[in-house]
């Protein structure tokens, strides 16, 4: 390799590095091997929650925060730092929807619970309209 070639590969790998990471492939695939959630829920859940934009912020009302591309929130206490790895929101993801379907053992009820802490059946009334369109949102990502 030329020298020319080696500086442009370096600044490359500089800028590169720079750069915002994003959730990618890997972050998934280590998510669903560690919790035993499938990715493409995953990936569904957080295209439904923010896009897949890993720097994505809601404030709620309750004064809590949701942050990351899977719109963790802060009452589950992770840290803005740690949150700030968007492989680290897969992963926490991925151990909140492992946690719901163990608690729910069925993928609506699981879904619910990511999105609520709670089963469709849990819910009041008044929102439980909500948590079905959520969990028809995820499943219809899922199969497109």
């Amino acid at each position: 390799m030329s020298f020319r070639m080696m500086v442009i590969a370096i600044m490359l790998i500089l800028v590169t590095n720079a750069l915002p990471v994003k959730a990618d492939q890997y972050c998934f695939a280590e998510a669903e091997e560690h919790y035993g959630v499938d990715r493409r829920i995953l990936y569904a859940i957080s295209v439904v929650e923010s896009r897949g934009n890993n720097a994505a912020i809601n404030k709620n009302s309750n004064k809590s925060t949701d942050q990351g591309h899977m719109q963790i929130n802060s009452w589950w206490g992770f840290t803005k730092e740690e949150l700030a790895d968007p492989c680290f929101q897969t992963l926490a993801g991925a151990a909140i929807l492992s946690d719901c379907f163990e608690r729910y053992k069925n993928g609506v009820d699981a879904i619910s619970c990511y999105n609520t802490g709670k089963s469709i059946n849990q819910l009041p009334l008044d929102r439980k309209q909500a948590a079905k369109r959520y969990v028809a949102k995820v499943y219809e990502k899922l199969l497109n």
